[in-house]
C-alpha cells in the first residue's frame, strides 16, 4: 500500500479526467463467477452419425478466467467432471430425419463408458466482457457473454476421435443454455437518501500492470465530464503485496467538494472553499507522458479557509515619524498526504508587510469503522498545535488554537465519506461478495483498498 500511496502523492491527479475508477483483480472475477456457476447440473450432448448415436454427459467445474491485456475478453478453462460416454443405435421404427436427443427411448443404448476426468479433459475458449445499460446508467451491468464465445473440447488422445465430434453440440449448448455471469452491477434509485456519486458515463479496460498483474477497470464519469482515455496514470493500481483484490479511486475534486459541503453545514463561522492547483504530473524532473495530453492539464483539489484571518496593527511614533500600518492575512489549506489524511498548511498573503513567526501543525487521518454495509470512513483528529514567537504569539496564537481545537476539529471529525461508501457498498454489487475495506487514504485523489468476502447481503 505504501508504494501506491507514494506514487499517487507524487503524481497528484491520476484519473485522466474520470471521476472514479474501480480496479478489480483477476482473482476477484473468478470469485464472482464461481458464486453464480452451477457445478451440479449435468450437461448432456448427443450426436448422430447415420445409424450410430453417441451421448456425452458431464458436469462443468467453475471456469478459471484469464483477462486479456487491452481486450474486453477473457480466456477460460473449464474442467469436465463426472463424464460418461454411451453409444447406441436407432430402433428400427425411427424416422430417417431423426435428430438425436439425450436419453431418448427411440435409441437402443448398448454401451456406457465412465471417463477419467483430469486437467486434460476440459473446455477452453474465450468469451467477451459486455456492458449493458451503459446508455441508461441507472442500471448498468458488466457480464460475461458465454453465448457469444468460442469453445474447444479437450480430451485425452485415446478419446479424441470419439469426443471431438461433439464440438458443434457444445457450441449450441453454450449459445442457448449457458449462464451469463455478472461481474459487477450498478443500480441507482432516484429516491435514495444521502449524497451519491452518480456516474453518467462508463468505460471498461482490461490490462496488465507493469508487474504483470491482470486487472479489470471500470471507469466512471459524472456530470459533464467526457474523458476518452481509459487509463490510469499509475504503475500498480492494486497493492497486491498487502493482499488487496480491489481499489476504488475517486477524483480529488469529487472528494474535496464533499468535504467542503459537509464542513460548511457545521454550526461554525469558519467556512471552507474548494481550490485547485494545475499540476504537470511530473516524476523527478521529467514530465510523465503515460497519461497522454492529460498530463499537462491535471488538477489536484484541496480545501482552504474561505476568508483568511486578518491581522492589523499600528506603530505610533507620536508624531515624530509617520505611523506604520502593519498588516498580514493568515489562511489555512487542508491538503492530502500519503499517510496522515488531511494535513494543515498555513499561508500568509504576499502583500503582508509584517512577518508572523508561527507554524500551524495538525493532521486528520482517515479512520475506518464498522462491518458489512455499515462500513464508514471519516476523519479522526491527530495532534494539533500552534507554535509562535514574538508578535505572533500574543497577536494570533490564542485565536488560532481556539479555531483548531474547536471549530476545525469538531467540523472535520464530523465528516464522513458517505458518497464513497454508498458507491462501493450500496450502488455497486458483486455477485455473492461484499467489499471489505482494509485501507483508505487521501494522498491526492482518494483511494480505498480491500478484499471481497462471501456475504449474506448483496
Amino acid at each position: 500500500m505504501d508504494n501506491l500511496l507514494n506514487e499517487m502523492h507524487t503524481r497528484k491527479s491520476v484519473l485522466n479526467g474520470w471521476s472514479a475508477v474501480l480496479n478489480l483483480h483477476q482473482s476477484a472475477l473468478n470469485g464472482f463467477v464461481q458464486h453464480q456457476w452451477d457445478t451440479t447440473n449435468t450437461v448432456s450432448l448427443c450426436r448422430r452419425d447415420k445409424a450410430d448415436l453417441a451421448q456425452l454427459d458431464f458436469k462443468l467445474a467453475s471456469p478459471q478466467l484469464r483477462l486479456r491485456h487491452g481486450e474486453a475478453t477473457v480466456d477460460f478453462d473449464i474442467q469436465l467432471l463426472d463424464a460418461a460416454l454411451k453409444r447406441g443405435t436407432l430402433n428400427a421404427g425411427a424416422a430417417a430425419s431423426y435428430s438425436c436427443q439425450p436419453d431418448d427411448p427411440q435409441v437402443l443404448w448398448t454401451t456406457q463408458q465412465e471417463l477419467h476426468t483430469d486437467e486434460k479433459f476440459s473446455i477452453t475458449g474465450s468469451v467477451p466482457i459486455v456492458m449493458t445499460g451503459a446508455d441508461t446508467p441507472e442500471n448498468m451491468r458488466v457480464e460475461l457473454d458465454f453465448a457469444n464465445g468460442s469453445y474447444e473440447l479437450n480430451c485425452p488422445q485415446d478419446l479424441d476421435a470419439h469426443l471431438k465430434g461433439f464440438a458443434e453440440q457444445l457450441r449450441q449448448w453454450f449459445t442457448t443454455k449457458a449462464r451469463r455471469p455478472v461481474i459487477v452491477a450498478f443500480k441507482f434509485k432516484p429516491a435514495d437518501k444521502g449524497r451519491h456519486i452518480r456516474p453518467t458515463k462508463w468505460q471498461l479496460n482490461a490490462t496488465l500492470t507493469d508487474a504483470g498483474t491482470p486487472i479489470l477497470q471500470l471507469f466512471m464519469a459524472t456530470k459533464n465530464r467526457q474523458p476518452t482515455n481509459a487509463a490510469l496514470n499509475l504503475h500498480e493500481p492494486i497493492p497486491t503485496d498487502d493482499g488487496s483484490t480491489f481499489t476504488l479511486i475517486i477524483d480529488s475534486e469529487v472528494v474535496v467538494d464533499d468535504i467542503v459541503t459537509e464542513f460548511n453545514e457545521c454550526p461554525t463561522q469558519l467556512k471552507l472553499v474548494a481550490v485547485y492547483d494545475t499540476v504537470a504530473n511530473a516524476v523527478g524532473n521529467e514530465m510523465d507522458t503515460s497519461a497522454g495530453d492529460f498530463a499537462s492539464t491535471a488538477k489536484i483539489w484541496y480545501s482552504q479557509t474561505s476568508h483568511p484571518m486578518e491581522y492589523r496593527g499600528t506603530i505610533d511614533f507620536a508624531g515624530i515619524l509617520p505611523n506604520i500600518e502593519n498588516h498580514a492575512d493568515l489562511g489555512m489549506n487542508f491538503v492530502g498526504s500519503p499517510r496522515n489524511g488531511l494535513v494543515i498548511e498555513h499561508y500568509t498573503d504576499e502583500g503582508a508587510n509584517i512577518a508572523l513567526d508561527l507554524s500551524v501543525n495538525g493532521n486528520f487521518p482517515v479512520h475506518i469503522t464498522g462491518e458489512g454495509l455499515e462500513q464508514r470512513m471519516s476523519f479522526s483528529a491527530g495532534p494539533l498545535s500552534v507554535d509562535a514567537i514574538g508578535m505572533a504569539e500574543y497577536a494570533v496564537k490564542a485565536q488560532l488554537e481556539d479555531f483548531l481545537n474547536n471549530d476545525i476539529k469538531n467540523s472535520l471529525t464530523s465528516i464522513s465519506f458517505d458518497p464513497v461508501s454508498n458507491l462501493l457498498l450500496n450502488q455497486l454489487s458483486f455477485a455473492g461478495n461484499s467489499p471489505k475495506i482494509t485501507a483508505a487514504q487521501l494522498p491526492g485523489d482518494f483511494v480505498v483498498a480491500g478484499v471481497f468476502k462471501k456475504t449474506a447481503f448483496e
